[in-house]
């Protein structure tokens, strides 16, 4: 079978396993779609036109800036789905008779954002297939990956569950990894890296961490090239800045600044850092078992001496995310499923795990392989059925509800009240 069957294929498993998914946890992306539908009929990005619904919803998420409602969220991921809105709103109004925009007004479009999460999901699962071929150049090796990253994360269970801005930045920096891998035979590739990187900052502030190390690594592997990477950058970061001072009178809005991820006010660093990575309610490790062998591929790159400056640069912002995640003033991630912090970096795990894959797979039959082996299929099992959890059973994200964990954050270490078992 073809390379493009294989990603046709991924692409149609995960986009309708996902759909089919009945949870679905639209809260702080409750503005996307009608910024949207802004963009697309209004041409514009305040919220106006939604007074009814503004009120609903308490302006929950939206700043008044000189008379008129924005979303306080990045921009980002509603421009992005726009095209794809844009087509549905054109079959509803041609094939169902129906307005598009009035169901989005009335507060009844979580099934279209549902729609579009999962689609965004599936892309992202190509993007780490083609990956994974590139690095492994084995379909089978590949596959499991995938299916790793789709089934086995926070990818099913809080990506593709709403538009998050955690959905379409993991499409973002997938692409970018993926191009910076394919540059060190192209170098135009660096230019689509430089796009996407870029648009990854505008979806999500917390990634100019790959915007920083990202540069550094093409500043000093591609440095006669690196102008395709500017290029790129650059052709995302001026409309943005100009959209910027032309609403918010700066560089960037206040979503961006600094004092607004609050970095170093929590007084509890040390029960942060281990809660993300192994706590009953928000641990990467608890959640997502299997991503432990990421560790192990990191660790063969090492001793195989083949970790690269690129290897480098992934494992950096993995580690500085990580930190940030942790010092800020809700390091929990509120109403969540899991390690949501983490989702940014679900791709750069599944790269370093996909080098463990090819490690074993080359491994000489015997006792240790079928031991490793035995372990690796049991921690992914563990894994999927977590996260099958979070997916199918809306019980499991309203644990966060009783009582509210945002007022109640000792509840991360309630081994008492598993969240994935409600």
């Amino acid at each position: 079978m073809k390379l493009k069957r294989y990603c046709l294929l991924v692409f149609v498993f995960v986009w309708c396993t996902h759909f089919l998914s009945k949870t679905v946890t639209v809260t702080d992306s409750v503005w996307v779609l009608p910024l949207s539908m802004s963009i697309i009929s209004e041409h514009n990005t305040n919220l106006d036109e939604y007074k009814g619904l503004l009120e609903a919803k308490n302006y929950y998420g939206t700043e008044n800036i000189n008379g008129h409602y924005y979303y306080m969220l990045p921009v980002g991921t509603s421009v992005l789905v726009s095209p794809i809105l844009k087509v549905i709103d054109y079959c509803c109004k041609h094939i169902l008779y129906m307005d598009l925009n009035q169901t989005i007004a009335a507060g009844y479009g979580n099934g279209i954002e549902l729609f579009i999460a999962s689609l965004l999901v599936a892309l992202t699962s190509v993007i780490i297939f083609l990956i994974a071929f590139e690095i492994s150049k084995s379909r089978w090796q590949s596959l499991v990956a995938v299916f790793i990253f789709a089934f086995c994360t926070s990818a099913w269970s809080i990506a593709s569950r709403a538009l998050w801005s955690h959905t379409s930045s993991m499409l973002m920096l997938s692409i970018a990894l993926l191009s910076l891998i394919r540059a060190k035979n192209n170098a135009k590739w660096l230019f689509v890296a430089g796009l996407a990187v870029a648009y990854a900052y505008v979806v999500r502030p917390t990634n100019s961490l790959s915007v920083i190390f990202f540069s550094l690594f093409v500043l000093i592997e591609h440095r006669k090239n690196m102008l395709w990477f500017g290029a790129g950058a650059l052709l995302i970061f001026l409309p943005f800045i100009a959209y910027n001072y032309h609403i918010y009178h700066n560089l960037l809005s206040s979503y961006y600044l600094p004092k607004q991820l609050k970095v170093g006010e929590n007084n509890y660093l040390a029960n942060a850092l281990m809660a993300n990575l192994i706590s009953p309610a928000r641990g990467l490790f608890f959640f997502s078992p299997i991503l432990i062998f990421s560790l192990a591929g990191i660790f063969t790159l090492i001793r195989n001496r083949r970790f690269s400056k690129l290897h480098f640069s992934v494992l950096l912002i993995i580690i500085f995310h990580y930190y940030i995640i942790s010092s800020i003033s809700t390091p929990f991630a509120g109403w969540s499923f899991g390690p949501r912090y983490f989702c940014d970096m679900i791709p750069y795990f599944i790269y370093f795990l996909i080098f463990f894959i090819q490690f074993l797979s080359g491994l000489n039959p015997g006792k240790l392989k079928s031991g490793i082996i035995t372990v690796f299929v049991l921690f992914m099992g563990c894994s999927f059925f977590i996260h099958y959890k979070g997916a199918t059973h809306p019980a499991t994200f309203m644990w966060n509800a009783e009582p509210n964990i945002d007022d109640h954050p000792e509840r991360v270490w309630d081994w008492t009240d598993l969240q994935f078992m409600r």
